[in-house]
């Protein structure tokens, strides 16, 4: 018989049916360096000395004489470029972010509590002011502020958390008491709680790389997908023919990209209708980590 075979796209569209799950992952940093925590003015009076040693648990710590004659505050001190790198496409689902604090005495002339907890995005200090309502101790204590569900009042993606700009601020204050008071500050930390990405990669085209009807030993269509998958092979793939054409066969699958792949077959002999169509039960492919 003469090789003759029309070729088609795809008979239905191309889905990928994964087997991903939603995998709850928490992470916890501190600030890359030093140079990272910083005194910020804006708010309060008083200014923090060493604000530099806030960047990690080291016994050495940012501190801050909040001084007497009534309710005094600190100004923030702000810390950013934790370092993070949560992959693309993650949701966000909580922040929490910990201070290991102290005050120099705890009688009731020199009372020591949070003034502001505020998340850095972009560099900004807002949203909502998570601040608890604890009495310091004289025992340098980690303090939660938020939560595994808590956004603190703002929108979040992987970038926000992952860029140099995000962060945290925190300020103290004396509420009460004739005498001074020294806040001090061993390090903030962030905790970032967050699920993969659970939605399956889809096509967004099928198109063929050759002429239709065509007597070439091969043919071939690009296949773009939503986004980077692995794991696309010949198996994810199987060929209906119809008419005279058979013998068809010999699947391959070339990446071009990470979301671009060519699915070549071999045409078979006889005129006739070749199509190609995904084998569900066999595939593979997920999301590229």
């Amino acid at each position: 018989m003469t090789k003759f075979a029309r070729w088609l796209s795809f008979l239905i569209g191309f889905l990928f049916l994964c087997a991903n799950a939603s995998y709850a992952l928490s992470v916890t940093k501190t600030p890359i360096s030093s140079a990272n925590c910083t005194n910020v003015t804006g708010f309060g009076t008083k200014a923090w000395s060493r604000p530099d040693r806030a960047f990690s648990q080291n016994n050495s710590s940012a501190t801050r004489s909040l001084g007497t004659g009534g309710t005094v505050t600190s100004n923030y001190l702000k810390c950013v470029n934790y370092g993070f790198a949560i992959p693309t496409g993650a949701v966000i689902n909580g922040l929490t972010i910990s201070v290991l604090r102290k005050t120099s005495s705890t009688s009731s002339a020199r009372v020591v509590k949070d003034a502001a907890v505020y998340a850095v995005k972009g560099g900004v200090i807002g949203g909502s002011n998570l601040k608890t309502t604890t009495a310091y101790t004289t025992t340098l204590t980690l303090e939660a502020h938020g939560g595994a569900s808590s956004l603190w009042g703002q929108t979040w993606t992987a970038a926000d958390i992952n860029a140099a700009t995000f962060g945290a601020a925190f300020a103290a204050i004396q509420t009460a008491g004739t005498r001074s008071a020294t806040a001090s500050v061993d390090v903030i930390s962030i905790t970032v709680d967050y699920a993969s990405d659970t939605t399956p990669p889809t096509v967004l085209s099928v198109n063929r790389a050759n002429t239709s009807p065509t007597g070439v030993a091969t043919v071939s269509w690009d296949v773009t997908f939503s986004e980077a998958v692995t794991g696309v092979d010949a198996s994810d793939f199987s060929l209906v023919q119809t008419g005279g054409v058979s013998g068809a066969g010999s699947i391959s699958v070339v990446p071009v990209s990470a979301t671009n792949y060519t699915v070549t077959a071999s045409s078979g002999s006889g005129s006739g209708t070749l199509a190609c169509k995904p084998a569900r039960s066999n595939t593979t492919a997920s999301h590229q980590p």
